[in-house]
């Protein structure tokens, strides 16, 4: 996930009242640098703690609540509210879905998610296939080649 999609989710997701604080962004970095780091030793998040002048137990309820925060963009949405799963949809539209999603993430799975999420918001089935036309004739008029 990019870290700008990263902070993206945690403004959606907090309250209003609720600022993203400074140390969830520099946690989202964090492991955008060190994709699957460990709790301790070298290039750890303990060792970076330290070395950030973070208190550890801080850390660890900031990354729980970044958990927290990721688990319910990946298990709320209009798909899940609709009980559409992938099988529901159509496997072409999905697939190009992806495609187009991947404009904004470089995660296929939240792609995915987010496909599904739109395929399921409109009545279309064909929502991802008259996107891509739309696009087409919009950048046929603004004389552009590419997509």
């Amino acid at each position: 996930m990019h870290i700008d999609q990263g902070n993206m989710i945690l403004n959606l997701k907090c309250s209003e009242k609720e600022e993203v604080t400074d140390l969830q962004k520099e946690i989202i970095q964090f492991f955008k640098d060190n994709p699957n780091p460990k709790d301790e030793g070298k290039n750890s998040i303990q060792e970076w703690a330290d070395k950030n002048g973070h208190d550890k137990h801080e850390v660890e309820e900031a990354i729980y609540k970044l958990v927290t925060i990721f688990v319910e963009f990946l298990t709320n949405g209009r798909a899940n509210e609709k009980g559409i799963e992938e099988d529901d949809v159509d496997a072409e539209e999905l697939k190009l879905g992806i495609e187009i999603e991947l404009e904004h993430t470089t995660d296929p799975e939240t792609a995915k998610r987010i496909s599904l999420d739109h395929l399921a918001e409109h009545k279309k089935s064909d929502y991802y296939t008259r996107l891509k036309k739309m696009e087409e004739e919009m950048n046929r008029e603004l004389g552009k080649n590419d997509l």
